[in-house]
């Protein structure tokens, strides 16, 4: 399974194209995009489930927050499937959005990261055939790069593994936990 999964209204599938060729450029391609072929689902998979497993099992989950977004049972239920399972959430906001409209799971924890707001801007130009026809997205230079730090701060690859352990138990722990029994 991917390490990021990316949580997107249908509404906003230019925008989440954009964010993964950023993902990609700054390291982090081990993601979750459903219109994807290779990194979303295949025809013949069951896409309820599919979704429901790429939640359960990333390192943490991308909400690209909008209001189709918000009015969309199913991105809600991604966004809680994260929850329950411990997963950390960045919630991107792509669109303009009443804070005050989004549920509580998402703005009493978490901090957002505003990709609108910001003089400066990157676009990115994506297609995908036949669902996102050629499409200039834009985001905040600021966002993006608060968001890389928190992508960072996060350490998705074993760069960031501190070794030896903080926790003295895990230290001294067996590789092979399950052998102990036998």
């Amino acid at each position: 399974m991917s390490k990021i999964f990316l949580s997107h209204s249908s509404d906003n599938n230019a925008e989440a194209l954009a964010l993964a060729q950023w993902l990609k450029e700054n390291g982090w391609d081990d993601y979750f995009l459903d219109i994807e072929p290779t990194r979303g689902i295949s025809p013949g998979e069951r896409w309820q489930h599919s979704l429901k497993q790429a939640a359960q099992y990333c390192e943490l989950i991308i909400l690209l927050i909008s209001p189709a977004w918000r009015d969309s049972p199913w991105c809600i239920a991604e966004c809680l499937v994260a929850k329950l399972h411990g997963k950390r959430i960045f919630g991107v906001l792509i669109e303009p959005v009443a804070l005050e409209s989004l549920p509580s799971v998402i703005t009493a924890e978490w901090q957002l990261c505003d990709l609108l707001q910001g003089e400066k801007q990157r676009s990115f130009q994506v297609k995908h055939d036949p669902v996102v026809p050629t499409t200039t997205v834009s985001f905040s230079e600021v966002g993006l790069t608060k968001l890389k730090i928190g992508l960072q701060r996060v350490g998705l690859d074993s760069r960031y593994f501190p070794w030896p352990p903080p926790d003295p138990d895990e230290r001294n722990r067996s590789p092979y936990r399950g052998l102990k029994a036998l």
